[in-house]
């Protein structure tokens, strides 16, 4: 749950959504995310958890819930390394 937090903080820092920003809001369609906002989500993702998205993955992730997923799966491969 603490992740989803970490998450809608810093999508709200970008795009200034003046609603509660839920796990299952599609980036796209629920918060009108273009593709630029959804890069600089990422790379403050990336910044914030100091960890590296693959630029494929990011066309994957149309949900918030995609990005906690990824970075939970990202931060489990670098704490085995």
């Amino acid at each position: 749950m603490e992740l989803l937090n970490q998450i809608t903080t810093i999508i709200n820092r970008t795009i200034e959504w003046p609603e509660e920003i839920k796990a299952e809001d599609n980036l796209r369609d629920d918060l009108e995310i273009d593709s630029l906002d959804v890069m600089l989500i990422i790379q403050e993702v990336e910044d914030e958890f100091e960890i590296t998205i693959d630029r494929e993955d990011i066309t994957c992730m149309e949900t918030v819930q995609n990005i906690v997923d990824k970075l939970v799966q990202k931060l489990d491969l670098k704490s085995v390394a």
